[in-house]
């Protein structure tokens, strides 16, 4: 393991040699095309995984759409001291206005 570190320390600080020996422009540039080269790697797998995920799951999944109402089947209950906007409008329609 020591002699593994050592060989990975020395190699690390030879790379580090040589791109001190660059440029400051040409540091630059490379830092630019890498970062440009990984954003670009990373945007098309995304989209590769968007396109595949899309075209297998679609038939599965159902749209999503907008909640116009709330189902028949759902009943709202109030809890003691917790009133609702949705409950206390519907039980005050009774009531008249002042």
């Amino acid at each position: 393991m020591k002699k593994l570190r050592i060989r990975i320390d020395q190699w690390v600080k030879s790379t580090e040699a040589q791109w001190k020996t660059f440029p400051i422009k040409r540091q630059r540039f490379l830092t630019a095309l890498f970062f440009t080269g990984y954003s670009l790697m990373t945007l098309l797998m995304i989209i590769i995984q968007i396109a595949s995920k899309k075209g297998s799951d679609s038939k599965d999944m159902p749209p999503i759409r907008h909640i116009i109402t709330k189902p028949a089947d759902v009943t709202i209950k109030n809890k003691a001291g917790y009133h609702s906007l949705y409950n206390s409008s519907q039980n005050n329609q009774d009531e008249k206005p002042k």
